[in-house]
C-alpha cells in the first residue's frame, strides 16, 4: 500500500491523497480506462470512486490511480488489477504516464501568463548580458594593470634566481621557485615526482591569457617558460582550454577539449619514460646480448601536457579494468580543467604566497586552537597517538613510493623555515 501510495504521488508531481476533489488525471498511453481520458485521482480504474481518504490501499478494489501503481502491485498491469487495467510493456512503463492537459487544449505551458514569464525572463536575460559585456569591458582594463605587475614579478625573479641578496638581513638566491609553487598547491602536490623536479627547476615563468578577451567563456591559454635546458627544446609549453557557456540560463562554463604542446624531449632525457632491460631469448641470451625498452611511467609532463576531449586517445596506462573510456576520459577532462582553474584564478595571482606557504592548506585546518597550558598538556597526552600516525604515514609514504616508481617529491614549504 506503502509503495502504490509513493508511486500515485510521484505520477501526480504532487502529495496526491486519493482525494476526488484532487482532480489530478493520470493518463495511460492508449489508454482511457474510465472513459474520460484517464483515471481521476481517487478513482479506481473501473471508474468507481474510492473510499474517502484511502490513500493508496492495499485492495486493488479501492487504489487510487490504479494506472499509476507499480508492476506487480496491488492495482499495477502484471497483479491483480481492477476491471479494465491495461497491461503495459517495459517502454510504457518508462513514459507511459503523464498528467493530463500538458501537450493538450488545456496546456497550462500555453497560459497568457506564462508567455508574460517568458518575456520578462527575456528582458532579465538582456540585461544581464549588457552587465556582462560591460563587466569583459572593465576585465580589460584592469588586465593590464594585472600583467605589468606580473611582468615586474618576473623581471624580479629573474635577477633572484641568480643573485643573492644584497639585503643586511641576509638571505640566499631565490631557487625553484614556480616548481615549489606547484609542489606546494594541493592541485599538483600528487603529480610531481622526483624524476620531474630538475626539469620543473628550469622553469622561469607561468602565464594565462583568454583566448577572446571579448568572451572569456571561450577558454583561456596557460603558458609554461623554461630557461634552456638539458631535456627538452621547448622554451614555451602551452596548454589551452576550449570551453562553452552550455546553458544561457545557467552560470555553468564547460571544458569541452584541452590541447596541450608536444613535449620536445632530447635523446635519452625523456622523464615521462623509464628504461628497463628487455628478457632476451634463446641465441640473443647465448650471446650475452642485452635489449632495452621504454616503458611509461608517472610524470608531471606526462599527466600536464597531454590532448583531452572527444576522439582523443585515452591513456591504457591509467585505465582501470571494465572501466569506461567516454567516462574515464570525461573525468580526465574535468580534473585537468579544475587544474588549469587553479593556475588561472590563484597559483599564477599570488604564487609567492605559495612558494611561502602562507596559502597553504594547513592539515588540521578549521580545529580551534587555544594556547598556553592547554596545548601543552594535549601534545603530552597525545604524544603516543602522534607516533603511531607517524610510522602509518611513513608506511603510506613508502608504500606510495614503491607503486609510483619512487614518489613524489616532498613539499617544500618555507614558511618559518620549515618544510612540510
Amino acid at each position: 500500500a506503502a509503495s502504490a501510495k509513493a508511486s500515485a504521488r510521484l505520477a501526480h508531481g504532487q502529495p496526491c491523497r486519493g482525494d476526488p476533489a484532487c482532480g489530478t488525471r493520470v493518463e495511460v498511453r492508449g489508454s482511457s480506462p474510465s472513459g474520460a481520458g484517464g483515471v481521476m485521482c481517487g478513482e479506481t480504474a473501473g471508474g468507481d470512486a474510492a473510499a474517502p481518504g484511502c490513500g493508496g490501499a492495499a485492495s486493488s478494489a479501492e487504489a487510487p490511480c490504479a494506472a499509476a501503481a507499480p508492476r506487480g502491485s496491488p492495482g499495477g498491469s502484471n497483479g491483480a488489477s481492477g476491471a479494465g487495467a491495461p497491461a503495459l510493456d517495459d517502454d510504457d512503463m518508462g513514459g507511459g504516464f503523464r498528467i493530463a492537459g500538458f501537450g493538450g487544449p488545456d496546456d497550462p505551458l500555453k497560459a497568457p501568463v506564462v508567455k508574460e514569464l517568458e518575456a520578462l525572463d527575456d528582458d532579465y536575460v538582456a540585461i544581464r548580458m549588457e552587465h556582462d559585456a560591460e563587466c569583459a569591458e572593465l576585465g580589460k582594463k584592469y588586465d593590464g594593470a594585472f600583467n605589468d605587475i606580473l611582468a615586474r614579478r618576473a623581471a624580479l625573479l629573474a635577477i633572484a634566481e641568480t643573485t643573492p641578496s644584497p639585503s643586511a638581513s641576509g638571505g640566499g638566491t631565490v631557487t625553484s621557485f614556480w616548481r615549489t609553487v606547484l609542489q606546494n598547491s594541493v592541485e599538483f602536490e600528487e603529480d610531481i615526482e622526483r624524476h620531474d623536479e630538475p626539469v620543473l627547476d628550469f622553469l622561469r615563468d607561468v602565464q594565462c591569457a583568454w583566448l577572446d578577451s571579448a568572451c572569456p567563456d571561450k577558454g583561456f591559454k596557460i603558458r609554461f617558460h623554461f630557461a634552456p635546458n638539458p631535456y627538452f627544446s621547448n622554451s614555451t609549453l602551452e596548454k589551452t582550454y576550449h570551453t562553452e557557456r552550455t546553458n544561457r540560463y545557467a552560470d555553468r562554463i564547460e571544458c569541452v577539449r584541452v590541447e596541450a604542446s608536444p613535449v620536445e624531449w632530447r635523446p635519452g632525457r625523456n622523464v615521462t619514460v623509464e628504461v628497463v632491460a628487455k628478457k632476451a631469448k634463446g641465441g640473443a641470451r647465448r650471446r650475452g646480448g642485452k635489449k632495452q625498452k621504454e616503458v611509461a611511467r608517472a610524470s608531471f609532463f606526462r599527466t600536464c601536457f597531454r590532448n583531452l576531449g572527444p576522439n582523443e586517445e585515452v591513456p591504457k596506462e591509467e585505465l582501470e579494468e571494465d572501466e569506461d573510456e567516454e567516462e574515464f576520459m570525461d573525468c580526465l577532462l574535468e580534473d585537468d580543467y579544475e587544474r588549469g582553474l587553479a593556475l588561472r584564478d590563484y597559483l599564477i595571482p599570488h604564487a609567492v604566497r605559495w612558494y611561502t606557504g602562507e596559502a597553504c592548506e594547513e592539515e588540521g585546518q578549521g580545529s580551534s586552537a587555544s594556547g598556553g597550558d592547554s596545548d601543552e598538556s594535549c601534545e603530552e597526552d597525545g604524544e603516543d597517538d602522534d607516533d603511531d600516525e607517524q610510522d602509518d604515514e611513513d608506511s603510506d609514504d613508502a608504500a606510495r613510493g614503491d607503486r609510483r616508481g619512487g614518489g613524489r617529491g616532498g613539499r617544500h614549504v618555507h614558511k618559518q623555515g620549515k618544510a612540510r
